[in-house]
């Protein structure tokens, strides 16, 4: 299986912490039956071929024999080793021109610090090269038992966007095959992200139908008129969020009613009950994050017109019941409502507007919530009255109403400045 490894000369090569001599070891111990060996390796491997986002030159040799060890039958361990392979090919440099430190560095010990830019940078492609030399393999991947190898081998397609003729049909088809719920919740959520990173690079005809495909595949999960009519609570809200990145910010949904109508329903149920719904790590449940669900559900309201931002955070305002999320909510939606702007809330040692994303600090006592201070920073320091319509100042008395929003001490009214404004009973 791993002929040749030895006859490479790791020792001129260099990772994260020096010569890669350690990494044919390290390949030949993700080989073993032994789970504690392969995990020692794999944790090894992910700390210098791949460090912290950075490839280096011995990365691309060791790609190589990865795959080579992914492909033969007996491999215990697939999944990490493919989202190994994710990760390098989406690698960056080890050296970029604002690292004062290695130009010192280099200085001190009479390098080209130019060469050695050229040569990080280098690092880099053939790392992704070599992944890329994989693709037919990593597909086949998508039709595996496992789960787990399904999930991970699509992750590694991800990052080869430029493949997009070959890759696409592949995972659209996967996502329309599986049977998995939690598979195609991340299905869901990899071809979208699949999606972005072509539309970033590459604005052509082509992509424009490839994300019409996938936006009519999206509806297609969140409309409970299309068979099948039972679709999973989680599935329609990956959908929802997958179609919400895909969108642009203020651009009129063309949606017909009954989807209209779905779209509220989902991310209003998301923000009431948000438990169950994370999309992060596969099979991950943690009741005290659900913070993150309603973060994530304010992003994907935020990405649509303001008529329906302002009808679904002010539907959710009411049904709100936790006092984490009804500040996130009350945020959005006065910032909606009084300034037109999709803010955010995002807690931080910070208490600074920045752009449309409000940061706010808090300080906790031992009791929870009751004893919790919250700090913001001003954004708007002279509210206009005479330009309130009766919704904006209905929206203004719905804030004042809730009841979880009061749960915390802040200076939430002064903040947006509607401290004037009377409770109404």
């Amino acid at each position: 299986m791993l002929e040749g490894l030895f006859d490479i000369n790791w020792d001129q090569l260099n990772h994260a912490y020096g010569k890669a001599k350690d990494v044919p070891w390290l390949l030949s111990a993700l080989t073993s039956y032994d789970t504690a060996v392969r995990d020692f390796a794999i944790h090894e491997l992910y700390g210098n071929i791949w460090h912290q986002g950075t490839v280096y030159e011995a990365t691309a040799p060791a790609v190589r024999f990865l795959i080579l060890i992914l492909s033969d039958h007996r491999t215990k361990g697939k999944a990490e080793i493919l989202r190994l392979l994710a990760s390098c090919a989406d690698g960056n440099s080890s050296v970029s021109r604002s690292d004062e430190w290695y130009v010192g560095y280099c200085q001190k010990n009479g390098l080209d610090y130019e060469a050695e830019l050229a040569k990080a940078e280098v690092a880099v492609s053939q790392a992704h090269e070599a992944v890329r030399t994989g693709i037919e393999f990593y597909v086949s991947l998508l039709a595996s038992r496992d789960p787990e190898i399904r999930i991970a081998s699509a992750e590694v397609l991800e990052k080869l966007w430029q493949d997009t003729v070959r890759i696409f049909p592949a995972l659209f088809s996967a996502l329309q095959n599986e049977r998995d719920n939690l598979t195609k919740v991340w299905l869901i959520q990899i071809i979208v992200g699949f999606v972005l990173r072509v539309e970033e690079r590459d604005s052509d005809k082509r992509i424009q139908e490839i994300q019409s495909a996938v936006c009519r595949k999206l509806l297609s999960f969140i409309d409970k008129s299309i068979p099948p009519l039972e679709k999973s609570r989680i599935i329609r809200y990956a959908a929802l969020v997958g179609y919400s990145r895909l969108c642009k910010t203020d651009e009129p949904m063309t949606l017909v009613a009954t989807v209209r109508s779905q779209l509220i329903q989902i991310l209003v149920d998301s923000v009431h009950k948000p438990q169950g719904l994370h999309l992060g790590i596969p099979g991950w449940r943690n009741p005290k994050e659900t913070r993150l669900v309603v973060e994530t559900t304010i992003a994907a309201i935020n990405k649509f017109d303001l008529e329906f931002r302002v009808e679904v955070l002010q539907a959710a305002l009411r049904l709100v019941k936790h006092p984490i999320h009804a500040h996130a909510i009350a945020v959005a939606l006065l910032g909606n409502t009084l300034l037109k702007r999709p803010l955010q809330l995002d807690e931080s040692t910070q208490v600074v507007l920045e752009n449309n994303t409000v940061f706010c600090n808090y300080i906790r006592e031992q009791v929870p919530f009751k004893k919790q201070f919250r700090k913001y920073p001003i954004v708007i320091s002279a509210l206009d009255e005479a330009i309130l319509d009766s919704k904006a100042r209905e929206i203004i008395q719905l804030v004042l109403n809730c009841k979880p929003i009061w749960a915390f001490e802040s200076n939430l009214l002064e903040a947006f400045d509607i401290s004037k404004f009377k409770k109404l009973e």
